[in-house]
């Protein structure tokens, strides 16, 4: 039986779905796989132990969308690992910014935007992407995003910008360690992700003022930055978002795209649902 992998992978998580020719899907879990901190026997390693009890000669396509997947060598790394594992499927890698813009507008027009570990914006027009950012990385980009927010918040920690009692209150739910985040950040696997894993607080003190100001500015950045070099017609184009920090930041960021006349059409937490419908109803 002939069987379809559809995966949206981001920097900290990758859901995937396997589907037949009824219908039929079954979910799978895995970390994240990026080809800037992964290899392919890294990838090959991960894949084999999430599928170990499939029948991996059964997949006949895998649709793989991940993070870090924007040109055609890290391309070639996961595709090549996907092969290796799926050695019977035509394999398709793409960037995870097209899955955002085909699980938001199918073939229709619109803006797609990402806001999770990382961010993206780019303009789509039903096919294929007009105009867009070039992505720079938690380091030199991702504006509005968790890592974004998580350096932030880091940084004010440690040069005690962060009121005190939010201080206090950072320290007994992370129990960190300056040594241990050094560490982390300059020497071990996916710093992006272990960044961004600090963003979770503000979902739990947003009614701060301390912590109103760093979101505003973070997803002032992303409309600065990422909105603001991208070119479109606001009348003509709505926003879509995808991503943990849109969607739990839905208002603020509601509000701050308002104040610059942008239309969102859109936003939701994960594409999979979305995108695994694209490929069975509109991809065959």
């Amino acid at each position: 039986m002939n069987k379809t992998l559809i995966a949206d992978s981001g920097s900290t998580k990758t859901h995937w779905v396997l589907a037949n020719s009824q219908n039929d899907k079954e979910d799978y879990y895995s970390s994240g796989i990026n080809p800037y901190f992964m290899n392919n026997a890294q990838i090959i390693e991960l894949v084999n132990e999430i599928f170990s009890y499939t029948d991996k000669q059964e997949v006949s396509n895998v649709y793989f969308y991940g993070a870090g997947c924007e040109n055609q060598d890290k391309c070639g790394i996961v595709k090549d690992s996907l092969q290796v594992c799926f050695p019977n499927a035509n394999i398709f890698v793409a960037e995870d910014l097209l899955a955002s813009a085909r699980a938001l507008f199918g073939n229709n027009k619109g803006v797609a935007c990402i806001l999770g570990t990382g961010s993206n914006a780019a303009v789509f027009d039903g096919n294929n992407f007009t105009s867009k950012i070039e992505s720079l990385g938690y380091l030199l980009g991702d504006e509005g995003s968790g890592a974004y927010i998580g350096k932030q918040l880091l940084m004010d920690y440690y040069r005690k910008i962060m009121p005190l009692e939010l201080r206090q209150s950072f320290q007994k739910e992370f129990n960190i360690k300056l040594g241990d985040v050094l560490d982390r950040v300059y020497k071990q696997e996916s710093p992006n992700r272990y960044v961004a894993s600090f963003a979770v607080f503000v979902s739990k003190y947003s009614d701060n003022e301390y912590i109103k100001a760093v979101t505003i500015n973070a997803i002032d950045d992303f409309i600065k930055y990422q909105l603001g070099v991208i070119e479109f017609d606001k009348e003509k184009y709505e926003l879509g978002f995808i991503g943990s920090i849109s969607y739990y930041l839905k208002d603020i960021l509601e509000q701050r795209l308002s104040l610059s006349d942008y239309k969102i059409a859109k936003i939701i937490k994960a594409p999979i649902t979305d995108l695994v419908n694209y490929h069975l109803e509109f991809s065959s």
